[in-house]
């Protein structure tokens, strides 16, 4: 009998915010541009304390877990 654990993976659904920096010429003009996301980003970076875990409808937080052959055996949205 083999006793060796296995290792499984599991992705979980996170969503955060990205802050992009770009030119614009007035307030107006970048209110338009990040509207309609009509801008060239100059620069951006992440902001992981912004970072949640989404629910669906149920309140349950979306998984995915993968044998490890990496492989899908179960998700919450089945």
């Amino acid at each position: 009998m083999n006793d060796e654990k296995k290792i499984y993976c599991v992705d979980t659904k996170v969503e955060t915010f990205i802050r992009e920096w770009y030119y614009a010429d007035s307030d107006e003009d970048a209110i338009k541009k990040a509207k309609e996301g009509d801008y060239e980003a100059i620069d951006s970076e992440t902001l992981p304390e912004f970072s949640f875990y989404p629910k669906d409808e149920t309140g349950e937080y979306y998984i995915e877990v993968y044998d490890p052959n990496y492989e899908s055996i179960y998700n919450n949205l089945w």
